[in-house]
């Protein structure tokens, strides 16, 4: 019994450390309510950041000239990769986005990025993105690298190819939520240079949700038929 409150007590203080108070308190609670409710209520929380495009590329020299990165159709690498249910890709490729797929010489997949080019809206809650300027901002989500190639250029050959394709399309940063509690991927964009714009938390109940967030967002509640509450991130030079 001591021993087991030892390790919780440690267990508190590290969430303490990585995540502060207010982000490790919805961590916990959002464990107790979907473990309650069988998944039901859960209380989700996003950083939401800006990275600039125009830095320079992440693939060292002379380093992973072996990895390709190419735009692929997403229904067909993911019905090979399972990587997402596949409701979650419809929702994606038909608010426009594009998928750029890393794979070896020898066709093996290594990992994809995904980006849209335009306002999107999330699939775990309802709130739409609007990006300011919208011809300058592009939405960029779900960095996947295989386990085996993490500690390799994959990550860094996918960046580059996305960051490069986007600038030549007019855009000069891009625009991700990342779950507050995803202390790995928080320190992945920071080392894009990402630049936090904003901190939403959502309570959500079957299909009712609530919006608490400092200002700009604010707060709002939302029904099973209400409508879709926006989000308006502004590029930090704007």
């Amino acid at each position: 019994m001591a021993d087991s409150a030892v390790l919780m007590v440690r267990r508190l203080g590290g969430l303490l450390r990585d995540l502060g108070p207010a982000t490790a308190i919805c961590y916990l609670l959002d464990r107790m309510l979907r473990r309650l409710s069988a998944g039901r209520a859960s209380v989700i929380r996003y950083v939401l950041t800006m990275q600039p495009l125009e830095v320079p590329p992440r693939l060292p020299a002379r380093r992973g000239g072996s990895i390709r990165v190419a735009a692929e159709d997403p229904v067909a690498v993911n019905a090979t990769q399972r990587l997402r249910p596949d409701h979650a890709i419809r929702h994606r490729v038909e608010q426009g986005a594009i998928c750029l797929v890393a794979r070896a010489a020898n066709g093996e997949f290594l990992g994809w990025i995904w980006f849209v080019p335009g306002p999107f809206d999330e699939d775990e809650v309802r709130v739409r993105y609007a990006l300011v300027p919208v011809q300058r901002v592009a939405w960029d989500l779900d960095v996947w690298v295989e386990p085996a190639q993490r500690l390799g250029f994959v990550f860094a050959a996918l960046w580059d190819a996305a960051a490069e394709g986007l600038r030549e399309r007019g855009f000069a940063w891009t625009a991700s939520r990342v779950s507050a509690y995803n202390l790995g991927s928080l320190n992945a964009h920071r080392r894009l240079g990402a630049r936090e714009v904003g901190v939403v938390t959502f309570l959500t109940l079957g299909s009712w949700q609530c919006r608490i967030a400092r200002r700009p967002f604010g707060w709002r509640c939302t029904g099973a038929r209400g409508s879709t509450p926006e989000l308006r991130l502004v590029a930090p030079d704007e």
